[in-house]
């Protein structure tokens, strides 16, 4: 589900700020991290994070099981006048806008996934130093094959 969701972020086409598509992390390096200090190259980049909390599944038959947890995917985007005159609020509507693009592709409005489906369950915002960091947490559900 992480491969098939990560194409289907990097298909999006952003409302604001078109000049950027989303770009997956290469995952070398700690992404708060590598953020802060490549706020420029950041910009709309995201990992996906595992918050190894997955469940014990509830339904097995020796075929398919059930798998639950959460997962978390983190968007960069530079502290800076790149968004427009109003600075941070225009900044914050095109995280707004994001994340709408971003839970139409791969929450319970998307047709991306066949045997399972990621259900919204928090977004923060964090400002850093150099870089504010949309964190958006799904929990997912789908079937394995055992």
């Amino acid at each position: 589900m992480r491969e098939t969701a990560m194409t289907a972020i990097e298909g999006i086409s952003p409302v604001t700020r078109t000049d950027r598509a989303f770009l997956r992390d290469k995952a070398e390096f700690v992404f708060l991290e590598w953020a802060e200090s490549e706020p420029q190259a950041a910009f709309r980049r995201f990992a996906f994070v595992n918050n190894f909390d997955r469940e014990p599944p509830d339904i097995s038959n020796k075929d398919v099981e059930r798998e639950r947890g959460t997962i978390s995917i983190m968007v960069g985007y530079p502290l800076d006048f790149r968004y427009g005159g109003d600075a941070f609020r225009d900044m914050e509507n095109v995280i707004d806008e994001d994340f709408e693009s971003i839970d139409n592709v791969v929450g319970h409005r998307a047709t991306t996934f066949v045997d399972g489906c990621f259900l919204y369950d928090s977004q923060v915002v964090e400002r850093g130093e150099f870089v504010a960091t949309l964190t958006i947490t799904y929990r997912y559900n789908y079937l394995r094959s055992v």
